[in-house]
């Protein structure tokens, strides 16, 4: 038996050719601008990186290190994304009526796969507001929660 190990090229292991998990280097301005715009339409990250040969982990590295303040960019784009999610909630809420059972439900799905989202992203607008009261046996008895 031999110490050698075979090497298996990338796109056999992943599916996915090498040369298109690159660039992990900067692309340049107008690239991240067109990636804000594409996430602030409501559109993924990760449909973005496939469609431009980038890999997202890469994405979230540049964010890290705040490459021409695109921490805050980012940001902004997923908080607009997830603005542009809420608008897209009711008009699929609308669109579902009158269709079949099955379109119904996949539109339910994606509304509530949209409302789960937002209450993530934008928390303080669309998140459960915790309450500090509880009621036992008809009283009310108040929690105070100390962070």
């Amino acid at each position: 038996m031999t110490d050698e190990k075979r090497v298996v090229p990338a796109e056999t292991q992943t599916g996915v050719s090498a040369k298109s998990l690159r660039p992990r280097t900067w692309p340049g301005d107008e690239k991240i601008e067109e990636m804000l715009e594409h996430i602030s339409g409501g559109k993924s990250l990760t449909s973005w990186c496939k469609a431009n040969g980038v890999t997202v982990p890469a994405v979230w590295r540049w964010c890290e290190e705040d490459i021409a303040g695109l921490a805050e960019r980012y940001t902004r784009a997923r908080q607009r994304q997830a603005l542009t999610w809420a608008d897209e909630v009711v008009t699929l809420a609308d669109e579902a009526k009158g269709e079949g059972s099955d379109a119904i439900q996949a539109a339910k799905l994606r509304v509530e796969t949209r409302k789960w989202v937002l209450s993530r992203i934008l928390r303080p607008i669309f998140g459960d507001t915790p309450t500090n009261a509880i009621a036992v046996g008809g009283d009310n008895i108040t929690i105070t929660v100390k962070e």
